[in-house]
């Protein structure tokens, strides 16, 4: 059984939520532990407050991983051009996070707009808190950056009365 410490103030059916995450990381942390992109492996959780402390590390490393420090080292399976590939594409992802805080500035704060970066949030989130392997993260989260992506090209090239027109 894996060592958890209940809480007091969670329900039970939430908590037993949160030992399935923390279980699930725990596989993670031990199914390759000498992976070369693996991050914070030493990380465990044991309690609710574990993962709540861990939470804006988990966003950090989700949205901002690999970190430029990764972009220049060897890699074990796919070589140096691959981590030159994947540095590239970060540095792209980083210009269009800037889109996606100058988009709210153009139009306001639709509720779909809302909706789909707290869904690419969530999902990003829980990927960050149970995948330890950065290689593994940087390939399953593409699909929930999407609306990153959309949002922040149009933030930086969509001029506002082209919106209006799509409306």
């Amino acid at each position: 059984m894996y060592p958890w410490a209940y809480s007091r103030w969670v329900p039970d059916g939430i908590e037993y939520q949160f030992i399935k995450l923390a279980r699930y990381r725990e596989g993670f942390c031990t199914c390759c532990p000498h992976a070369g992109s693996n991050i914070d492996t030493a990380v465990r959780f044991h309690r609710v407050s574990d993962i709540l402390r861990y939470l804006p590390r988990a966003l950090e490393i989700g949205f901002l991983a690999p970190f430029p420090k990764f972009w220049f080292q060897r890699a074990r399976t796919s070589g140096r051009i691959a981590r030159l590939i994947a540095g590239g594409e970060m540095m792209l992802l980083y210009l269009l996070y800037g889109g996606v805080l100058i988009w709210p500035i153009k139009w306001g704060v639709p509720f779909e707009w809302t909706m789909l970066f707290l869904w690419s949030v969530g999902f990003i989130l829980l990927f960050s808190l149970v995948v330890v392997n950065l290689g593994t993260l940087h390939r399953m989260r593409h699909i929930y950056l999407l609306p990153v992506f959309i949002y922040g090209v149009g933030g930086w090239y969509l001029p506002r009365k082209g919106m209006d027109r799509l409306a």
